[in-house]
Parts: structure tokens; sequence; C-alpha cells
């Protein structure tokens, strides 16, 4: 049930600014190497995932304070580890749960961040899901509820010395179902279910870019 991988990929993404003679600058570039375990026990569903990756990204727009234009040589290095698990504890319980540690930092730059991580980006996230579902010959077969949560560690505001911190938080989701061929009525294909994000409607900042842009994250959504 162990099953290695390893992928490459490179990208690019125009830009939108421009040099000291006002022509567009190059477009930056970024290539990926990403390797990892996928393991599924033999005889489950189960599934269990851990990869390592690096992500490099060149010609980025960058300028001193003192000019209007940019250059296309600022780079950034992105470099970490991601864990998930996706298991069922029993014929009625699963549990889905993952984490992301990234380590990111300008590794060339002119306008004082180089060996600074980027603003707006969290160093740590991690999610949980729990779901049950009633089984058997009762009523309320086909009954299901979710909860779970999701979490990000404070992330830098801004990348210049003395830059402000955005708070950690912590979000919570739910989820009620009937899946109606479960049920008593025998719907072959028929499923209703309510989705919450959010579910406390908290007031939280999401990602500063800098000490005038700043986001709140989504409130409370039900579909």
């Amino acid at each position: 049930g162990i099953a290695p991988y390893v992928s490459h990929s490179t990208s690019f993404s125009p830009s939108a600014y421009t040099d000291e003679n006002g022509d567009r600058l190059a477009p930056s570039e970024g290539k990926q190497i990403e390797t990892g375990l996928r393991y599924q026990p033999v005889g489950t569903t189960d599934l269990y995932t851990l990869s390592l990756f690096r992500i490099n990204q060149e010609n980025l727009a960058t300028k001193q304070p003192q000019e209007s234009f940019y250059r296309s040589i600022g780079e950034i290095e992105s470099q970490g580890v991601e864990l998930e698990a996706k298991a069922a504890l029993s014929d009625a319980w699963e549990i889905i749960a993952s984490a992301s540690r990234n380590d990111i930092k300008y590794t060339k730059d002119n306008d004082g961040r180089q060996g600074r991580p980027p603003a707006g980006i969290s160093p740590l996230t991690a999610s949980m899901w729990v779901n049950y579902t009633v089984l058997g010959d009762t009523p309320l077969a086909g009954l299901g509820a979710g909860l779970g949560v999701r979490y990000a560690r404070q992330s830098l505001g801004d990348y210049y010395e003395g830059a402000f911190s955005v708070p950690s938080y912590s979000v919570y989701d739910a989820s009620l179902s009937y899946d109606l061929s479960r049920s008593p009525l025998k719907l072959k294909g028929v499923k209703l279910a309510l989705n919450v994000q959010n579910l406390t409607d908290k007031t939280y900042v999401s990602q500063c870019t800098s000490d005038l842009d700043c986001y709140y994250g989504q409130g409370r959504t039900a579909v």
C-alpha cells in the first residue's frame, strides 16, 4: 500500500510593472519539485500522505523606495512539509486532518526584504474534520453530521523593519446531511446537505500585505 512519488513543474506569470524605460518587465518564473509517500492500508479506504516541497521564484518585480520604476531581480524560496490523513475510525466515524509547514523568504531583493518572509503568508496551517453517519435499520439511517476546525498561525503584516504581525486564528465549520438512499424512503441518488463555514461568525483579519492593505476573513456562510 506504499506509493512513493516525485513531481517537477515550472510556471510563469506576466508582470504588470515597467522598468526605467517604460518597458514591461519579463514574466516571473517558478520551479517546483515535490516528493513524498502515500500509504493506503490494504483492504481500507484510508489514505495517508507525507510530502516535501521546494519552490523557487525568480524575476520578481522589486524597486528601491526612492525609485519610481521596477527591476525584475527579486527571488523567493519556499520549502516545507505537508501531512494529510483520511481515515475511517469505524463504519460510522470518519476523520480528515492535514497540516502544512512553509518556510518562505526573499533570497534576493533590493528593497530591504532579503532574508525576510513575504507579508500575508502563514508559516503553519492545519485543519481537522470529523464526520458521523447514522447506520443500521432506523428512521435516522443516512443522517450525517460533521464538525471541523481550520487554523492559521500568525503572519507578518509587512516585511520591513519593525513589521507588525497578524494574530493567529481558528474558525469552525459544520455540516448536516441526509442521504435519502440510505433512509427508509430509499430514494436512490438523492441527498440533502447543509454546509456552514465560520460557524460562530467570528470576525478576524485573515491577511495583511502592508499597514494599509488588510483583509477580513469570510463571515458565516451557509450553503
